[in-house]
């Protein structure tokens, strides 16, 4: 009877022992998936984490592009307003410079009109002068024959 005792006690103790085992590896068991599950969402908020970082990354460098564009825009049309206004006083330059070679012509012109007419003016007094001296000389010339 103390066999069958010893016997029954050895089977009890081993079957209380595997179930202890099988509760433990069940709790293993669900230890390691919970520690899984919480890696998994670790590893996706990771991703979700660079993801955003990326697109915010891009944003602002999407922004500075922006921003970069507007000050040249605002450059070109800084640069246009510069070439319009030189523009516009190379032309103002050349229509006074027009004038002046104008008024220059005519201020020429007119000098020698004036030069023109003081010559013949001169050459008629130069004329009437010469008409005169040859006048007297013909008179002295009548009166010695006079004589």
């Amino acid at each position: 009877a103390g066999m069958e005792e010893r016997l029954q006690a050895a089977v009890d103790e081993n079957a209380d022992l595997q179930e202890e085992v099988r509760l433990s590896e069940e709790a293993y068991e669900c230890e390691i998936s919970s520690l899984q599950a919480d890696l998994d969402k670790a590893r996706r908020d990771s991703i979700a984490i660079e993801e955003q970082a990326a697109l915010s990354y891009n944003a602002q460098k999407q922004k500075a592009l922006e921003n970069e564009i507007g000050n040249l825009r605002d450059e070109v049309r800084r640069v246009r307003d510069d070439l319009k206004r030189c523009t516009e006083d190379k032309d103002r330059t050349e229509r006074d410079l027009e004038k002046t070679c104008k008024t220059l012509a005519d201020a020429g012109k007119d000098c020698e009109d004036r030069i023109h007419e003081a010559l013949v003016k001169e050459r008629m007094q130069a004329q009437e002068l010469e008409t005169r001296l040859e006048a007297a000389a013909q008179r002295e010339k009548d009166m010695d024959a006079a004589r």
